[in-house]
């Protein structure tokens, strides 16, 4: 009866998977090898690179992909970091495996609610992060981009750093010392 079950809900989970994940992914990838005018009624249907040869020729586009990358790297390398600091303090704490429900508070918060948070944390004029910044003569993270990168950075490794701390903290726990 078990093993059963444990198979139907696998099968459910991939199937669950595959509608609501891998259908609009491909779909989405699909569509954008189409010439898609919404107002007219021609449309080409067919596979062409005409958006993708655009996209790589606009400097514009090259310069987000660039930043976006950046940011990406960084955030990760610093959410490594600080999770493998984290990851030793609880180790050396002794049983640091019941701490993984507070670590996993910031990871189930919905990002769009996280990013309304840190916007308000951040508005020089009513938020207490934003209000001390701008205190002592840090301009608003908001209105600048170079500060507005590093507020990116910050608040995804405020919100997703916990997370790779659990990772670690359960393969520093659970997996044998031999390997």
């Amino acid at each position: 009866m078990s093993s059963n079950f444990s198979k139907l809900t696998c099968i459910f989970a991939f199937v669950l998977f595959i509608v609501i994940c891998a259908m609009p992914l491909l779909a989405t990838i699909g569509l954008s090898f189409t010439d898609y005018k919404l107002l007219t009624s021609i449309n080409e249907i067919g596979f062409n690179f005409d958006n993708y040869i655009l996209a790589f020729r606009d400097t514009r586009f090259l310069v987000y992909i660039a930043r976006t990358t950046v940011l990406a790297i960084s955030a990760v390398l610093i959410q490594i970091v600080i999770s493998l600091v984290i990851t030793e303090f609880l180790v050396g704490l002794g049983k640091p495996l019941r701490f993984i429900p507070i670590l996993l508070i910031s990871s189930v918060i919905p990002s769009a609610g996280v990013g309304i948070t840190w916007k308000l944390n951040l508005l020089p004029t009513v938020g207490p992060i934003g209000g001390m910044l701008s205190a002592i003569g840090v301009p608003s993270a908001l209105s600048n981009p170079a500060l507005a990168n590093l507020a990116i950075v910050i608040v995804d490794t405020w919100q997703w750093a916990p997370l790779v701390t659990v990772f670690l903290l359960i393969v520093r726990v659970r997996v044998p010392h031999r390997y």
